[in-house]
């Protein structure tokens, strides 16, 4: 838990809040977490998940686009292929989240001095 004046903030909601992740996207994340060395596709995580495969790859797009998840392209025999995706690095994580709270510091500091 961190303090800030007069509210409470846990990690799980400092960082769904400043990915802007929604709970099932913050659920995905937390799987690639526990399984950081694994390719999943869509169905995969969707099964392990219980969650709607739709939602699923809404989820995994919007991971893949702020560099939270690697996607890989495996090509099928019978023609078409399957996107499997992977966790970056926890570590790329924390340097993303970092970032957007250090660029939402200096916002609030600047407003200050501004007041």
């Amino acid at each position: 838990m961190i303090d800030f004046a007069c509210k409470t903030f846990n990690i799980e909601n400092i960082i769904k809040c400043s990915l802007g992740l929604t709970k099932s996207e913050y659920k995905i994340l937390g799987f690639f977490i526990d399984n950081p060395e694994n390719y999943f596709t869509s169905e995969e995580i969707s099964k392990e998940l219980s969650l709607n495969l739709t939602t699923i790859q809404k989820a995994v797009k919007k991971l893949k686009e702020r560099d939270i998840l690697i996607r890989s392209q495996e090509n099928l025999d019978n023609g078409g292929y399957l996107f499997n995706y992977k966790l970056s690095s926890k570590q790329n994580i924390r340097n993303i989240v970092k970032k957007i709270i250090e660029t939402w510091s200096e916002k609030v500091k600047s407003s200050i001095d501004s007041w």
